[in-house]
This record gives C-alpha cells, sequence and structure tokens, in this order.
C-alpha cells in the first residue's frame, strides 16, 4: 500500500462516518454551539467518536495490521479520515441532512 492509497482509504472512511453519524446530546455537550441545534463541531466529534470506535472490530483489524508495516501509512490514513469527515459534515451542514 503506498501513502497515497493510505490516504484515500482514510479519506473514503471518513467521509463515510461523517455522512451517516448520528449526534448526540454528549456530542452536543462537547462543543459551543447552541444546545438545541447540531453544527460542525458536534457533526465532527460524532464521526470521529464513531470511526475510532470502529477500530475496536475485526475487519478493521485487519486493514491496520497492513498500516502497520510503514509507519507513514497510519499518518496518511489519519490525514485522510478528517479530510474526508470535514468534506462530509460541510455538505451536510449546507444541505442541511442533520
Amino acid at each position: 500500500m503506498t501513502i497515497r492509497e493510505a490516504e484515500e482509504e482514510g479519506y473514503d472512511r471518513g467521509y463515510r462516518f461523517g455522512q451517516s453519524c448520528k449526534v448526540s446530546l454528549v456530542d452536543r455537550s462537547y462543543c459551543t454551539c447552541i444546545k438545541n441545534k447540531v453544527c460542525k463541531m458536534c457533526l465532527g466529534y460524532a464521526a470521529s467518536t464513531s470511526e475510532e470506535h470502529d477500530r475496536q472490530y475485526s475487519p478493521f483489524e485487519f486493514f491496520s495490521h497492513e498500516l502497520n508495516s510503514y509507519e507513514d501509512l497510519w499518518n496518511a490514513f489519519d490525514t485522510g479520515i478528517a479530510r474526508g469527515i470535514d468534506d462530509a459534515t460541510t455538505k451536510r451542514i449546507k444541505g442541511g441532512t442533520l
């Protein structure tokens, strides 16, 4: 796997979590937005938390084994996740699909 492939995988994963995450009251407590309205910060926190929790399950463990072969792959993968979450949450906020 190349660094570019790792970042693309991360982007796709981050985008999926950014599109599908649900914002809980706990997620809202971590941001400074108006409490009865979902903001980009709430969505980003919910997506990041969901993505991190998903890393605990078997399918991801096989993928992470490949990432462990090179240190730079993890950085590229995490950069891609952050970009994907940012793009997806921006799209959700603009489109009103919360």
